[in-house]
């Protein structure tokens, strides 16, 4: 174990892109990011927008 001025429960998430088996990049996400696959993003965009037609609905 290293000896590291960190808390032990601290955490740090990192974007990595491997091609070929070697990585090729690497992003440290801040907290309030998240990483989602295009069938994801799809998905959610999907329900907020039947979550905004509700709310226009109740507003009607």
């Amino acid at each position: 174990m290293v000896n590291s001025p960190l808390p032990a429960d601290h955490v740090i998430r990192v974007l990595v892109t491997i091609r070929n088996g070697a990585v090729i990049s690497e992003t440290v996400l801040p907290q309030r990011v998240l990483v989602a696959s295009v069938d994801e993003f799809i998905e959610l965009t999907a329900q907020a927008g039947q979550l905004h037609d509700l709310a226009n609905a109740a507003k009607e």
